[in-house]
This record gives C-alpha cells, structure tokens and sequence, in this order.
C-alpha cells in the first residue's frame, strides 16, 4: 500500500504540465507484437535504459529495479498517456513495447 502509494505521489507530481491523454494518438498498439519473454525480445539494454532516460528521468529517479517492482503502475501510467508530463512523449509503440517490458518482469 505504502509503495503504491509512492508511486501515485511521485508519477502525479511529475515536473511539468500534462497528464492528459495523448491528442490525436490512436492508443498503444498492440503490447502482444512486442511480448516475447523467452527470450525477452525487450530488456533494460536494448530498451529499458533508453526508454527511462529519454522520458522518465528528468522528474523520476526510476531504474530497472523500480520498474521490476512496480513496474504496472508505472505502464498503466504509460500507456493510459498519463506520464509523461509534457510535451515529449512516446509513441504508441513505444508506450506498448513499455507495457511489454513490464509484462516480461523489465528484464
């Protein structure tokens, strides 16, 4: 609870403005295309690492180990296009490849 908590605090209260869905965006594709967990098509080296410095880590302090253990409340901040805030913002596909690294436990 307490971490749940955290993470609610911490993903509402993200530098910047935004927060609302994504205008124009079809929604995320499909996470099944990117799910492939063995062998992870997706891990914190060929995705993760990318992923949390180019839209997280401005306002977050998020690492692999954050994401393995709480790693669903920060996709469903993801793909429901509340995080992140601003005006840079992943695409569909990446929002779903997010959702599936989650999903494969953020290896």
């Amino acid at each position: 609870m307490v971490s749940y908590l955290f993470f609610s605090v911490a993903l509402g209260s993200g530098c910047g403005s935004g927060g609302e869905p994504l205008a124009g965006d079809a929604g995320v594709a499909d996470p099944d295309a990117f799910a492939s967990c063995d062998p992870p098509a997706l891990t914190y080296a060929n995705f993760g690492s990318a992923f949390l410095s180019s839209y997280c880590s401005s306002c977050h302090m998020f690492n692999q180990s954050v994401v393995q253990s709480s790693g669903q409340v920060l996709a469903s901040a993801v793909t429901s296009g509340g995080m992140p805030a601003g005006t840079h913002r992943p695409s569909s596909q990446e929002r779903a490849e997010f959702a599936a690294w989650v999903a494969c436990g953020a290896p």
